[in-house]
């Protein structure tokens, strides 16, 4: 059953993690609450920005391609489950849950460790920057954020449901050019609302981001500034080098120059 599954990441420690961020990815399966069963994906996490992705398989995951989803790994708890030795719980801040199963229970350990590791690191980043939401503002966040969740999810039951009227109609119905193009509309919706979604998680991260780094603008700019007068220097300097090795040229050989 998990003979394909790979996992493509060597944990070393918290503190190298902390070091040296890297990305880590395989492939697990993921269970779905439209299917109300496991779906092979292939998923991705990327260290640097705490941000756990999956796609549909490896060969969809193009640079710069939006993934099918995308989880926070801050404040996140991963959780190995007591139903068996391969299957696990990422519970994010934002209430988003993924129920994941590994290959075998070395390779559920693996991944629990490293994205425990991930999700450590960036939890006590985001502490220590950012002051806390106060608790309405916080309320507020997590009611809309759960509130697309669930038209998400009552979305793909409806999808799944009209697809299942049509193949039960008949084989006449199943060819219908109307019911077909009812069919092809539903389903771009629902990606659509899904990018949609995929996209406002991503603001939010950059809006993290944004006060994680706002403490260090003025420290920035001053880099800047210091990197542009230096490369200046260097360059003025260039061509005085240049000009006397001229000037040494037409000592030595006058009549060449």
């Amino acid at each position: 059953m998990f003979s394909n599954a790979s996992f493509r990441y060597s944990f070393y420690s918290v503190m190298d993690l902390h070091t040296k961020q890297r990305q880590f990815s395989g492939q697990l399966y993921k269970y779905t609450n439209v299917m109300k069963g496991w779906q092979y994906r292939y998923f991705m996490v990327d260290a640097n920005a705490g941000l756990l992705h999956y796609y549909l398989c490896e060969g969809e995951k193009p640079d710069g391609s939006i993934p099918r989803g995308s989880v926070h790994l801050a404040g996140a708890v991963i959780c190995p489950s007591e139903e068996d030795s391969k299957t696990f719980t990422v519970n994010c801040a934002s209430g988003d849950m993924l129920k994941l199963r590994a290959t075998d229970a070395r390779a559920r350990q693996e991944w629990v460790n490293g994205l425990r590791a991930v999700a450590e690191s960036h939890t006590k980043s985001s502490t220590s920057n950012n002051p806390p939401l106060p608790p309405r503002e916080q309320l507020a966040v997590l009611d809309a954020m759960g509130c697309v969740r669930t038209q998400l999810q009552q979305t793909e039951q409806a999808d799944l449901a009209l697809c299942r009227a049509i193949e039960a109609a008949g084989p006449k119905f199943c060819v219908d050019p109307n019911l077909l193009l009812l069919k092809a509309t539903s389903a771009a919706a629902l990606h659509c609302l899904m990018q949609c979604s995929n996209i406002l998680q991503r603001n939010q991260h950059a809006q993290q981001v944004t006060k994680t780094l706002k403490p260090y603008r003025k420290l920035i700019s001053r880099v800047t500034k210091y990197r542009s007068k230096y490369r200046k220097r260097e360059s003025v300097y260039r061509n005085k080098k240049k000009d006397k090795n001229v000037m040494k040229l037409q000592c030595n050989f006058p009549n060449t120059l």
